[in-house]
């Protein structure tokens, strides 16, 4: 069985069905290789054909929305906290 064949079909599936929509994929959380991508669907598929997989994953869809997106690429976890619930310190 080829797992890298099996990790990238759901994203060919969103690519096909979603492609406008903004994915987060995110492997071994709370690990010292922990890794996080963000993008279209069809950009991640591109950046792990290139790139070994493996590990556990978790995959995140963005809603359907008509407003740009904020970049919160270079936010700090405590920061995207913060935006998420203000009443925070």
């Amino acid at each position: 069985m080829n797992l890298l064949i099996d990790y990238l079909t759901p994203l060919a599936v969103i690519d096909h069905l979603l492609p406008t929509r903004y994915l987060a994929v995110s492997r071994e959380l709370t690990t010292k290789f922990e890794e996080i991508h963000r993008g279209k669907a069809t950009e991640l598929i591109q950046y792990w054909q290139e790139a070994p997989l493996h590990g556990e994953l978790v995959l995140l869809i963005s809603g359907n929305t008509e407003e740009p997106l904020q970049d919160w690429s270079d936010l700090t976890p405590q920061d995207t906290l913060h935006i998420c619930n203000p009443h925070t310190n």
